[in-house]
């Protein structure tokens, strides 16, 4: 027997080959575009992929012959596969001493020139060739060498796939036998014959019952796992998509299948990814879904290798290694968008919070289903950021459209309130965005994601609550200006009757309509900020001035507060002398009502960076960090145990803020929890 024969003939080799059961089977378009493209790359008129069976080779696929096999004497394939390691080429074939035993001669059409490329599977043995052949002299180029190279790992990549497929096919059989076996005499035996890997999960916590060796090597855990909640052994499981499909089956008692799903699991404490075909069904007894069954195969070389391929394809097709290596950035730069899009999954769990991922190297755009259910869009719509842009209203659009680029380029976070329109209904809706830039590590890539709410309800019981305000604060304005004129005019006359008594209930009745007459201002002019309709009236004054009498006026109203006064001069500013009084007053106020315990309240006049400034300092409970960043919003109430019984309206901070922004001046809080709060504010210096 010649060493030709001997490989030829070997069994394994023989066995591996049937495995496929791919020969004298009909022909395939996959197979059918590579032999086209081979033909046309080596610009040859025959292209064949051939199978060397034990006495014959058989074309799967062919070009320019029209005979669809061939005895092993006249294989130059057989000749071929001797050496796995290289492409076998013949330039003249008259003249070859390594082929002088192949009687060409008698083939069906006799070839002058001949290379071909072993195809090896993954146990190393030579199934037969992707050959090329022309009737007259001649040669490759090293570049086609290469792609013919490229196009016969694609030929083995489909058949290895052949193969898995075949392999499940086998496991559903398998698995079909399975779910009799256990559901007469739970015989798990059968697991542990299955190909692919298996477990049996019981009961609503899905414990594990039953789990065979090629699972426990896929999760990379041992039999320890056995009767143990599924969450508890693999709890990143939770949010993924076979978790949902286990869940799914047990509770409809339908069969699910998934194809190259990919699954994130924590192996030796780090996380990896794969994809893998999985099978999850019913695990019935008595009638009734007692669990699930659930397969799973492993393909990840495969699907990667599919992606390589098709990154090889666009090589071959361009012949520009240039761009091969474009294509090698695109595949891992697909890989980093899929396990971006496995993380944003995280965040899925709230039902109305959308979620956002932008590649900072890319600019590429990922959006959760959420974020495109609230624009108006269905789950397999594409939505890219700049269609996003396109549905903020346009006197937000370029506000948006900068805050983001400032994230990308200086890495900052941001949040933000805005309108938009929905894609078809053209609703409007008020939309809170926000963003936060996250730096890269060895692992991955630094990148800017975020969130979308959907606020329009609260928007719209802002609106209302405002025009409710403003159109009772217009309706009170009136009869408390009445009732204040007739509370003086029964004072006076109290008071020149000589009844002390009723002159002194008459004034602190005036002073709560005084204080309500307050109020009721600044319900007005809320309602006016919201229509743009506050007007300043600006004066030059003295701020220090403004501040001592104000300081009077509030001990007639607080009696039982000590107001001190801190100002080293005169400090001259140009501004609306009522409405700053109006902020210092509420500042006093706010100081009163929820430091009632600090009967010493602190007010300095002083410069803060050469301008002027006033600060109302008590010495009360404190505001916590979060609370300081949203007091001066509108409506916004501070929520704690010590204010939780204070009445209010969260409107008195709002109005002061707006009042200073609208003098180009600046306001802030200063406070630690158990030791107090400052207010304070600055105004621009009178400029002459």
């Amino acid at each position: 027997m010649s060493e030709n024969s001997f490989i030829i003939n070997n069994p394994h080799r023989l066995h591996a080959l049937q495995s496929y059961q791919v020969l004298d089977t009909a022909e395939e378009k996959d197979f059918d575009d590579i032999v086209s493209l081979a033909a046309s790359l080596c610009d040859v008129p025959v292209a064949l992929i051939t199978l060397v069976d034990s006495n014959r080779q058989w074309f799967k696929s062919r070009r320019g012959v029209t005979v669809t096999e061939t005895p092993i004497e006249q294989s130059l394939c057989a000749q071929a596969i001797q050496d796995t390691d290289d492409i076998f080429i013949v330039n003249d074939t008259r003249a070859d001493e390594r082929i002088c035993n192949v009687a060409i001669a008698d083939a069906d059409t006799p070839f002058a020139f001949y290379a071909g490329v072993p195809l090896i599977n993954t146990e190393g043995f030579a199934l037969g060739t992707l050959c090329v052949a022309d009737r007259q002299p001649r040669g490759l180029t090293a570049q086609q060498q290469q792609s013919l190279k490229i196009l016969a790992r694609q030929v083995m990549d489909k058949l290895e796939l052949r193969r898995k497929i075949l392999q499940l096919q086998e496991a559903k059989l398998l698995n079909q036998r399975l779910y009799q076996s256990v559901e007469q005499n739970r015989n798990l035996a059968l697991i542990e014959q299955a190909p692919v890997a298996m477990m049996i999960l019981r009961g609503p916590e899905y414990r594990i019952d039953a789990v065979n060796q090629p699972m426990l090597a896929l999760l990379g855990k041992d039999a320890g796992i056995i009767d143990q909640p599924l969450l508890q052994v693999l709890p990143e499981l939770g949010w993924q998509q076979p978790y949902r499909q286990i869940t799914e089956v047990y509770q409809t008692g339908k069969r699910i299948e998934g194809m190259d799903t990919p699954v994130l699991l924590v192996r030796n404490g780090r996380e990896e990814i794969g994809y893998y075909n999985t099978t999850c069904a019913p695990l019935l007894e008595n009638g009734n879904v007692a669990g699930v069954i659930n397969m799973a195969a492993d393909v990840t070389k495969l699907v990667k290798a599919r992606i390589e391929a098709e990154a090889a394809n666009q090589e071959l097709l361009l012949t520009n290694q240039e761009m091969l290596q474009v294509n090698r950035q695109l595949l891992a730069a697909r890989q980093e968008a899929a396990r971006a899009r496995l993380l944003l999954n995280q965040a899925l769990a709230s039902a109305q919070i959308g979620t956002w991922y932008m590649d900072l190297d890319t600019r590429s755009f990922i959006v959760s289903q959420r974020f495109k259910e609230i624009f108006g869009y269905q789950p397999n719509d594409e939505l890219d950021l700049h269609t996003a842009l396109s549905h903020v209203t346009a006197d937000y659009r370029q506000t948006i459209a900068n805050t983001i680029e400032t994230a990308l380029n200086e890495g900052k976070s941001y949040d933000l309130e805005y309108t938009m329109l929905t894609r078809n209904t053209k609703d409007l809706k008020w939309i809170r965005t926000t963003g936060r830039f996250f730096n890269g590590d060895a692992d991955t890539k630094a990148y800017l994601s975020g969130t979308v709410l959907d606020i329009t309800d609260r928007k719209k019981a802002e609106e209302r609550k405002s025009d409710f305000i403003g159109i009772v604060s217009h309706e009170l304005k009136t009869p408390l200006t009445s009732m204040g004129a007739y509370l003086q005019l029964l004072q006076m006359k109290a008071e020149k009757a000589g009844d002390s008594y009723q002159a002194g209930a008459l004034k602190k009745a005036n002073n709560q309509v005084a204080k309500m007459s307050r109020m009721v201002h600044s319900f007005l002019t809320v309602s006016r900020i919201k229509d743009g309709k506050i007007h300043l009236q600006r004066e030059p004054f003295d701020l220090s001035a403004l501040a001592a009498d104000i300081v009077e006026e509030s001990k007639e109203i607080y009696p039982n507060h000590h107001i001190k006064l801190y100002c080293l001069g005169a400090y001259q500013v140009y501004a609306d002398r009522d409405k700053i009084g109006q902020v210092i007053t509420n500042f006093i106020s706010n100081a009163v009502k929820y430091a009632p315990e600090s009967h010493v309240i602190d007010l300095r006049c002083f410069l803060s960076d050469g301008q002027p400034a006033v600060s109302v300092t008590d010495y009360g409970p404190g505001i916590s960090p979060q609370h300081q960043q949203k007091v001066f919003d509108r409506y916004y109430r501070v929520e704690d145990t010590h204010s939780k019984t204070i009445l209010g309206f969260g409107i008195g901070l709002y109005l002061c803020s707006e009042i200073i922004q609208r003098h180009e001046g600046r306001i802030w809080v200063e406070s630690e929890l158990g030791e107090g709060s400052v207010f304070s504010f600055s105004l621009p210096a009178e400029t002459l």
